[in-house]
């Protein structure tokens, strides 16, 4: 039995265009500033698990420092 113990996903949206989650969010823009750094949705976790046969991810939340952006709905 393969488990990720902690993945972060996000939203299309973010996905997309992460640039405009940067300001008052240092953790975000250290992780993901760099093109290179990968966004993932549940889409791509999902696909991601199948291809490298992983039974069990563990989703971990991400620490927003702005409320507006962890309770925004897709």
């Amino acid at each position: 039995m393969i488990i990720d113990s902690h993945v972060h996903i996000f939203p299309e949206k973010i996905k997309q265009d992460r640039s405009g989650y940067f300001d008052n969010e240092p953790e975000f823009k250290l992780l993901y500033n760099s093109p290179k750094a990968k966004i993932s949705t549940i889409n791509d976790l999902i696909e991601s698990m199948d291809e490298y046969q992983v039974d069990i991810s563990i989703i971990c939340g991400f620490p927003w420092a702005k409320p507006g952006v962890y309770k925004t709905k897709q």
